[in-house]
């Protein structure tokens, strides 16, 4: 899932978390990558978000096929990735 962070001085980022279990509105996992914003977390690391905060998903089903991953073709379109990236 993609998720909102928000640090104590109120700054925010979106981070993608592997999801490792879900209970009730929480998920838990690990961060998917390093954060630019927000110092005190870092890739790896253990995290707890409630479902109010996530923004997006990605799942791979079966062949490869992809659902969800909607952030990823938006920042295609505006030029922060590349056209070509993958989900």
């Amino acid at each position: 899932v993609k998720a909102k962070f928000t640090d104590q001085e109120g700054q925010v980022e979106w981070m993608w978390v592997d999801v490792v279990a879900f209970k009730g509105t929480l998920f838990e996992g690990t961060l998917a990558n390093d954060p630019d914003v927000i110092k005190s977390l870092r890739d790896g690391q253990r995290v707890k978000v409630n479902l109010a905060d996530v923004g997006d998903y990605l799942h791979e089903k079966k062949g490869g096929e992809h659902a969800g991953g909607y952030s990823i073709e938006v920042a295609k379109t505006r030029g922060l990735l590349p056209a070509d990236a993958k989900p």
